[in-house]
């Protein structure tokens, strides 16, 4: 069995909770906090938790304006 995240044809397209709040600049704790209260919106799959790149890309890209 191949490891998907290796593969170079693949491209990710949300990021973990640790990875969302590195490149944001905040701890761990708050975004679990935004992600509870909706400021940042996240899909869950039994209890994993992701954020979309694509929400987190807007909202830097909004803040360059």
């Amino acid at each position: 069995m191949s490891n998907v995240t290796s593969s170079p044809d693949i491209v990710r397209r949300t990021y973990t909770v640790d990875e969302a709040a590195a490149v944001l600049g905040i701890s761990r704790s708050t975004a679990y906090a935004c992600i509870k209260s909706g400021e940042i919106p996240s899909l869950r799959f039994r209890r994993r938790v992701v954020v979309p790149k694509r929400f987190i890309d807007e909202l830097l890209s909004n803040q360059d304006n």
